[in-house]
């Protein structure tokens, strides 16, 4: 919580310090994505997303994450690289998969 608090008030460097591992991987969850999109910090966001994706491509939560930036930013194509790339390291997801790069490229 506190480094979620340091990331919310702009100490992005002591907040990301705090929630990296030994290999500098940061869980993500929504409020911490929310944290930088709030911030106007998607560049950095996308940084550490796609560091954490370098340790662990099958990460799916930071996957799911990476993916729903890009479409914040109007990038579908960027989102649908993400999910398709997630989709070759995970497989026994693909059909779920699918079905978001779908709702990606066909929103309702």
């Amino acid at each position: 919580l506190y480094a979620l608090t340091l990331i919310n008030i702009g100490k992005f460097d002591e907040g990301e310090a705090l929630l990296k591992n030994t290999t500098g991987y940061i869980k993500i969850n929504e409020a911490l994505l929310s944290s930088y999109i709030t911030n106007k910090k998607e560049d950095r966001i996308i940084k550490l997303l796609k560091n954490n994706l370098i340790i662990n491509p099958k990460d799916v939560n930071t996957s799911i994450g990476l993916a729903s930036i890009y479409m914040l930013n109007n990038n579908k194509a960027e989102a649908v690289k993400v999910l398709n790339n997630l989709k070759k390291v995970s497989p026994d997801l693909a059909e779920a998969i699918d079905n978001y790069i779908e709702t990606v490229i066909n929103p309702k």
